[in-house]
């Protein structure tokens, strides 16, 4: 393989040698503006390709589709990017446009095989991609400082404290603590006087109330368990409810979370879910650095 290259009108054996390395791995997902919106998991369909999907101008295309997404589906035009790492050399994948359409919580579409690089880059962009990319253990998520020594503090406790945190970076204003318990809970209720201050898209808002919900084993969060949550915050009447968890959410549970608003439950704000994936990918970012070795190390 040479330092660049881009693929060309070749066979299909061929070109499934040079992409079967990519297949499974994180690719990073940029808007035309090259604003990074999301990451998630490549899958390539060969049979597309060997079946003669072609363009107007007769140059082939390759179907590719990303799963596994941290961020909200939209038929839209994309830049893509992967790195990995083989035979002790650094590979990059980019796909420089390709117009993918949202279906069943993945994004689809075919890109043209003239609009694909891959290319050798070095250890430094490698690891810089892996830092945004990796998974965090969140089994082994550290109790901070000025939770030493109190009783019936664990690392739900702790995970709470980190969602603080991250709400506090972000701009979170006139943080009350609410719902302390016996097990010493620490969600909040808090004022922001900002647009679309976290990595959704949200309209503007005032009062938001938090719920965090952990696992250690990446358990089903169940909608009984948010329901509950939310008829007891009712009380405070915020504009927003925002649940961050690093649980395993299914589409049953998101079809009921993104609708509650619109049902019969009669719920006054609307809801938004921060997910595990999502959580990792602000933890990713430089000025978040200080806040992931804080409970990670």
């Amino acid at each position: 393989m040479t330092n660049t290259l881009r693929i060309p009108n070749i066979g299909p054996l061929e070109v499934r040698e040079y992409f079967d390395n990519f297949i499974g791995e994180t690719i990073k997902i940029y808007s035309q503006q090259d604003e990074e919106v999301g990451k998630g998991r490549l899958s390539i369909d060969f049979h597309a390709f060997n079946m003669g999907l072609y363009t107007q101008s007769g140059d082939p295309k390759l179907s590719l589709t990303i799963k596994e997404l941290d961020m909200k589906a939209l038929d839209d035009n994309y830049k893509l990017l992967s790195i990995i790492t083989l035979d002790s050399n650094y590979y990059k994948l980019e796909v420089n446009m390709i117009d993918l359409k949202s279906s069943d919580g993945r994004l689809k579409g075919n890109a043209e095989l003239n609009n694909i690089i891959i290319s050798l880059t070095t250890l430094e962009d490698y690891e810089e991609f892996r830092i945004y990319t990796q998974s965090i253990n969140w089994e082994e998520i550290k109790l901070p400082g000025e939770f030493a020594g109190k009783d019936k503090v664990d690392e739900a406790g702790a995970f709470e404290a980190l969602c603080l945190d991250i709400i506090n970076e972000w701009g979170g204003q006139n943080l009350e603590i609410i719902g302390k318990g016996a097990d010493r809970a620490r969600d909040g209720c808090f004022n922001i006087a900002a647009y679309s201050w976290i990595p959704i898209i949200t309209d503007y808002s005032n009062k938001w109330v938090l719920q965090c919900k952990y696992s250690k084993g990446y358990e089903n969060l169940q909608i009984s368990e948010i329901y509950d949550e939310i008829t007891k915050v009712l009380m405070h009447k915020p504009d927003y409810f925002l649940l961050m968890t690093n649980r395993k959410i299914t589409s049953d549970f998101l079809d009921w979370f993104n609708t509650l608003k619109d049902t019969k439950y009669h719920i006054p704000f609307k809801c938004i879910l921060i997910n595990k994936t999502q959580i990792e990918q602000v933890l990713a970012e430089p000025k978040m650095s200080h806040i992931k070795r804080k409970y990670f190390g």
